[in-house]
């Protein structure tokens, strides 16, 4: 996001893939932060009632989400910024 939470300026990803068998699948999403600007960056994250929200520290210029899903239970959720 561009900006805390409360704003709500969510930014679109630069990638994202799907990769793995039937049951098993890992979705890889990533967002490019290298373009200078103004706003603090946040990372947001909604599952059911559950929002969890985290200022990103100013020198990162990568983030990628990684979250593993067996049929259809979300079973690890992995943020990095670098």
């Amino acid at each position: 996001m561009w900006g805390p939470p409360d704003e709500s300026g969510y930014l679109k990803p630069d990638e994202a893939n799907t990769a793995g068998s039937s049951g098993q699948k890992v979705n890889t999403t990533r967002w490019r932060l290298d373009v200078p600007h103004s706003f603090e960056t946040w990372v947001y994250c909604q599952y059911g009632p559950l929002q969890l929200s985290r200022r990103i520290p100013r020198g990162a210029v990568e983030c990628t989400a990684s979250s593993k899903v067996d049929r259809t239970r979300l079973e690890e959720i992995v943020f990095v910024c670098k």
